[in-house]
């Protein structure tokens, strides 16, 4: 395991002067490559737009699952039918079979 090429600076939280509105700093070193991230804390336009695209996702989902539902309800309602037909034409054979083995 190597040792990081600098020790990173610990800023307290309460030290006068600091920034509110200062950008978070991130440095990744991979295989040698020093790469920089920096990122600002999100605006209220940025809450709002990302609110929106979670909700825009939320109505997509929503409407995909009432189509579902909407397109499986006549298909139970068809299965529930056939197997109700089914067990009364089936008593109906079994009766005509009995009144034809009588005969």
């Amino acid at each position: 395991m190597s040792r990081p090429r600098s020790e990173p600076e610990i800023i307290p939280p309460d030290r006068p002067g600091r920034n509110e509105h200062a950008r978070i700093f991130i440095s990744v070193d991979e295989n040698g490559n020093e790469r920089r991230i920096y990122m600002a804390r999100p605006g209220p336009f940025t809450i709002v737009l990302a609110l929106a695209i979670l909700a825009l996702i939320a109505v997509v989902m929503l409407i995909v699952l009432l189509s579902v539902a909407v397109i499986w309800i006549p298909v139970v309602i068809v299965l529930t039918i056939v197997f109700v037909l089914s067990v009364v034409v089936r008593q109906y054979w079994w009766r005509f079979q009995a009144w034809r083995a009588r005969r």
